[in-house]
């Protein structure tokens, strides 16, 4: 039983990527002939679907997600250890715009004194 599911998808999708098999119906029956005695492998929905995603983004390559910008870290102060209890808190800045503040991710801090943060 185990090994079916998420393994199965980036198997499948190796084999695509590979050109082992050409659509992902045939590189998850090969997967399924392979792994199982009984011809199941991958069986949920949402997972087929996936290595599916993953043979059009293949075929055409305009449909690929453009990649993460990388972030760089570029200072790290710690000020004022003694007087918080030796807590050490950070934020995360992209472009001067606070993406997360891991005093508020815990509660201990008043959101006046803080730079809005975006939701996504």
């Amino acid at each position: 039983k185990a090994g079916k599911g998420r393994t199965g998808v980036m198997v499948c999708s190796l084999l695509l990527h590979i050109g082992r098999c050409t659509t992902a119906k045939d590189a998850l029956n090969y997967f399924a002939n392979q792994r199982t005695l009984d011809g199941t492998g991958v069986t949920i929905p949402s997972q087929k679907r996936f290595v599916g995603y993953y043979e059009e983004i293949l075929k055409n390559p305009k449909l690929a997600v453009p990649p993460f910008p990388v972030l760089n870290l570029v200072a790290i102060r710690i000020t004022n250890l003694a007087q918080s209890g030796w807590s050490i808190f950070f934020k995360i800045y992209v472009n001067s715009i606070l993406y997360f503040d891991s005093r508020q991710a815990i509660g201990e801090t008043k959101t006046s004194e803080l730079t809005p943060i975006i939701d996504f």
